[in-house]
């Protein structure tokens, strides 16, 4: 599409969905795109609801514009395209027919033709006309009574599935203004004359079979960055991530730093580098849908503590104010400071607005502060505890995510992989590249995993030792020894219990299911002579119960680091790692042993499951894990070693049924999983591997996941994987 005049401002995260690069195959670089074709029709709205007759619009399947032949919509609004089946869903952009160089535009949207059955078809339905990227569902829904009048406002799904069929699948969306509240529901539109048929069998759900309605609710936000004396981080290259999508941008001279976000969102992930220091914030309120009170515009400027009174004293005693707690002594200025980017004792910096933006200015705030407050000499201790400065009270690290994109000729040498093995997921990079080419198939689809998900647990219960260290760290010797496990519960456990609480498949549960138990994970040993910090490590206990669940899987012992690492930590860790979006990742929220009640999401392969993953998201983690950034990579690199003493992988042990050699790789290190299916889901064992492989010619590495496999079919798995490498390494001297 040679006039398309819009650059390539974001980037899909590995969290969004779908997360692969080439769906189906459909992609120029498989053998065949003609194959199985089918149609769905799409009408596009702006970002009110109104219809846009002739609008411009990009289709894509990965990286690939599939609608090259019909760049516009007709004289309804309607898109027609043809896809293969395969493709469960697209990427949409879209403008006007004169494509205006406007903030607003393109309109971005991940579109799903499959909508699915009962829940899933309303969570998707609502997706497509725009209200997704909320904390919760609960808040998109809410967002969409509010919008359209519906009474009472109860955030509940199923109150809105008459009107999502029809605003949706009969493109009746009505045009009205997304700022608007109306007292009265609005009435939906007359349904648009039928789309153009290309004469294709329709693909899509829905109760007008193959045809949809999206509208793309993404405004403009701006953040201003700072540095480590709260001065705008002039320059600094800068990486957001909201609601599946990824930014890499550079501050202006004011450190302001522009990105669209969906309406309903509230929080964003940040990272940024200036002159050489690394400052990082997970869930920087950027406050969409309500007026900001000093509590919010507080935490934005580094003042974490739990109750409005705690941030008012932090605020003041930093200031040099009398300490009154009283928020009326600091409104105007924390007011002052937050929105219009005053520092106190300075002079204004600049503020700044959207221009030719419908959106006003006062429903959100138009500079969100996200800095961190750490004083510079502890920034030569925090660096010894990982690469990536944090701030010290916060339970979730962020830490290096990698960032995948289907490689042609990787790809290329596993063509007939899901002709062979269509039930089969498989993940592929190449991790010895700094570029890590990838391929996947049936790559973001959830299964059960069995007990490969215990490296769920040897994760995230990494990444609690390393937020506790950082927090030891940050309090120095304030905190006597024996006292520092119950203040990192105090500063942590709320931010795990919101975090885990805004899923729903989380709901309800104790606390005690949610929370870390700390003072059985962790021992302190007290600083001694010159030593500035207490020394924090897992206790014998949970060292032991890791080398057990790792070594010989042990259920018994994967119960103990599960239950020491809380169902709700786990959760966040992975969400914050940007392995867990929706209903679609990593997902442990089963013990092994029934002791705690089993927390459940979707599965493809069993229905639902409470140990889960997609094999996107599994080979993501171990890129993690193994990365020479990450803080503890030599420990779970030993502990991942380790699974291989009684549990060898399936692709390359020789004693293993079915497979009969390595063919010049070998098992660096890894997880297995094997159980059976709910009966009525076949009743079967299925077979799940993590793996790093090493080609022992060149010392090239992969990371390797595949999951739903039968033992029938591993021989198979194993000839295709380790063939398909070996021709790739050959392809790619």
């Amino acid at each position: 599409m040679s006039n398309w005049p819009y650059t390539e401002e974001a980037t899909e995260t590995p969290s969004g969905k779908p997360s692969w690069d080439c769906p189906g195959g459909d992609c120029s670089c498989h053998v065949s795109t003609q194959s199985d074709p089918y149609e769905f029709a799409v009408m596009l709205c702006d970002e009110n609801g109104a219809k846009m007759p002739g609008a411009r619009c990009r289709v894509l399947v990965g990286s690939r514009v599939i609608n090259e032949d019909t760049p516009n919509a007709d004289g309804s609004g309607w898109i027609s395209v043809v896809v293969s089946s395969q493709v469960p869903s697209v990427l949409l952009e879209w403008a006007p027919a004169s494509t205006p160089m406007d903030e607003r535009y393109p309109y971005r949207l991940r579109y799903h033709i499959a909508l699915g059955q009962g829940k899933q078809a309303s969570e998707r339905r609502l997706a497509n006309l725009g209200f997704f990227g909320g904390p919760s569902l609960r808040d998109n829904v809410t967002v969409f009574q509010r919008q359209y009048g519906l009474s009472p406002v109860t955030g509940e799904l199923f109150d809105i599935e008459d009107e999502l069929r029809t605003f949706h699948d009969e493109a009746r969306l009505p045009n009205v203004p997304a700022d608007q509240a109306p007292a009265e529901p609005v009435p939906a539109d007359a349904p648009p004359p039928p789309p153009t048929s290309a004469g294709y069998t329709k693909l899509g759900d829905g109760q007008v079979p193959g045809q949809g309605t999206a509208r793309s609710d993404m405004v403009p936000r701006q953040m201003r960055l700072l540095d480590f004396e709260q001065n705008p981080a002039v320059g600094a290259t800068c990486q957001i991530q909201v609601a599946g999508w990824r930014y890499d941008k550079v501050a202006d001279g004011n450190g302001v730093t522009q990105f669209r976000a969906p309406r309903a969102a509230s929080a964003c992930l940040a990272d940024w580098q200036h002159e050489g220091a690394k400052y990082s914030r997970q869930n920087a309120d950027i406050l969409a849908h309500h007026q900001p009170e000093t509590f919010d515009r507080l935490g934005n400027l580094g003042y974490r503590q739990v109750t409005l009174e705690e941030r008012v004293r932090a605020y003041q005693h930093e200031m040099g104010h009398t300490i009154t707690g009283n928020q009326d002594d600091i409104a105007e200025q924390v007011k002052n400071w937050h929105d219009g980017g005053q520092k106190p004792g300075s002079s204004p910096q600049e503020k700044r607005s959207f221009a030719g933006s419908n959106v006003q200015l006062a429903s959100f705030m138009p500079h969100v502060h996200v800095p961190v407050r750490i004083p510079p000499e502890l920034l030569k201790a925090l660096s010894t505890v990982g690469p990536v400065v944090l701030s010290p009270v916060g339970p979730f690290l962020m830490v290096k995510q990698p960032f995948y994109k289907t490689d042609p000729t990787l790809a290329a040498q596993f063509s007939t992989f899901a002709t062979q093995l269509p039930q089969v997921a498989l993940s592929i990079t190449e991790f010895s590249n700094p570029k890590r080419p990838y391929f996947g198939v049936n790559d973001d689809e959830e299964h059960f995993s069995a007990s490969t998900c215990k490296s769920i647990a040897l994760f995230t219960s990494s990444l609690l030792l390393m937020a506790v260290r950082r927090f030891a760290v940050s309090v120095g010797l304030t905190v006597p020894a024996n006292k520092l496990l119950g203040a990192a519960a105090a500063k942590f456990d709320q931010d795990i219990l919101t975090t885990a609480r805004a899923h729903s498949s989380l709901q309800p549960a104790s606390d005690s299911d949610l929370l870390p138990i700390y003072a059985s994970a962790f021992t302190v040993t007290a600083a001694t002579g010159t030593e500035p910090n207490h020394t924090v490590d897992f206790s014998t206990s949970m060292l032991n119960a890791i080398d057990q669940m790792m070594g010989v899987s042990s259920n018994n012992d994967s119960k103990t680091v599960i239950h020491n690492t809380g169902f709700g930590y786990i959760h966040g860790a992975v969400v914050h790692a940007g392995l867990f979006s929706g209903n679609t990742g990593l997902w442990l929220a089963g013990d092994y042993t029934g002791t705690r009640t089993a927390r459940r999401i979707p599965a493809v392969n069993d229905g639902d499951t409470a140990q889960g993953a997609t094999t996107r998201t599994f080979v993501s983690m171990l890129d993690m894990a193994l990365d020479a950034t990450f803080p503890n990579t030599k420990f779970l690199a030993d502990k991942l070693a380790l699974s291989r003493i009684q549990h060898a992988s399936w692709l390359t042990d020789p004693n293993r049924v079915h497979v009969h050699q390595a063919k010049g790789f070998s098992d660096e290190r890894g997880k297995i999983g094997d159980d059976v299916l709910k009966v009525k889901f076949g009743g079967h064992k299925v077979y799940s591997e993590i793996i790093e492989l090493k080609h022992t010619t060149t010392s090239r590495r992969f990371l390797v996941s595949y999951q739903n496999a039968r033992s029938r079919e591993l021989s198979t798995v194993a000839a295709l994987v380790l063939d398909g490498l070996t021709a790739y390494i050959a392809a790619t001297p």
